[in-house]
């Protein structure tokens, strides 16, 4: 009994901090190792395995579209920078909620 107390107060704590959600942003990689996050900024890194500091969590930066191999066709709705803020701006909030400042680059207004 006390083992299934203890289980359920780890699994309520995971859930109070959102630690146990997937976070992750989303970017355009430019071929060059620089990740435009839309709605936050730029970080440089290479393709995979890039993440963004924010508090004492890295989160991981997942390219949704490499410009620098575009085949001229416009982005697939999943690939839009639009798609792309509507999933970081929400997940930037809910860090910075948490006190958990993300480090970017300073990217241009019409970028990010």
């Amino acid at each position: 009994m006390r083992n299934i107390a203890i289980g359920l107060l780890l699994l309520a704590s995971f859930s109070a901090t959102g630690q146990g959600e997937t976070q992750v942003f989303l970017s355009w990689y430019d071929g060059w190792g620089t990740h435009t996050v839309w709605g936050a900024g730029k970080i440089s890194g290479s393709y995979n395995g890039t993440k963004v500091q924010c508090g004492n969590s890295s989160i991981p930066v997942r390219p949704i579209l490499d410009t620098h191999e575009s085949d001229g066709n416009p982005p697939s709705p999943s690939q839009t920078a639009e798609h792309a803020e509507s999933v970081n701006v929400p997940l930037l909030r809910s860090l910075e909620s948490r006190g958990d400042k993300c480090i970017f680059q300073t990217a241009a207004t019409n970028e990010a």
